[in-house]
């Protein structure tokens, strides 16, 4: 796996990038429905600027837009600009989806094996702070590259918390 691409976060430019084409299509039934005759020649600034933003909330996105005079929103643009993160979501999943296939990547754990987690991890998916809480491995996600972990040494089933595989370690 040498020389593979970053382990996609939702914060990825790239990742945003392709959030930002799969909420095209309701940006331009706005841009429609508002009169504009040539919204199509104004998609690649949308795409870079919603790219570009480290914000999911709609009324941020929409200033920012605004801001780099790229449309001149509303509230219903406001609104839409509020599912940013559900496809945010969905671009992360595509995303791994597609990274764990370019890298070939192949679980290391098994559902038991004990692990630590980071405390936190800010929204680049880098972790925050020193502390490592100790986990085990409830659930392999192989497609995407993400265990879910649960604190403590035994599994209850298969829910916890999604991680990726770039920052859990082994425990002794």
């Amino acid at each position: 796996m040498t020389d593979a691409p970053p382990f996609p976060f939702p914060e990825n430019e790239a990742v945003r990038k392709v959030a930002a084409e799969m909420l095209w299509p309701k940006i331009l039934k706005w841009a429609e429905d508002g009169g504009d005759n040539h919204p199509e020649e104004i998609r690649g600034d949308v795409v870079d600027c919603l790219g570009d933003a480290m914000e999911d909330d709609g009324y941020k996105l929409a200033k920012l837009l605004d801001d780099e005079n790229v449309l001149d929103p509303d509230s219903q643009l406001v609104d839409v600009l509020d599912n940013f993160h559900m496809y945010q979501h969905n671009a992360v999943r595509e995303s791994r989806v597609a990274w764990v296939k370019a890298t070939g990547w192949v679980p290391t754990l098994k559902v038991g094996d004990k692990v630590t987690r980071p405390d936190m991890l800010s929204r680049s998916g880098k972790p925050v702070g020193t502390k490592r809480i100790p986990c085990v491995v409830a659930n392999v996600g192989a497609d995407e590259g993400i265990y879910t972990l649960q604190d403590g040494d035994t599994p209850v089933g298969p829910n916890g918390y999604l991680y990726p595989h770039t920052v859990i370690e082994v425990r002794a």
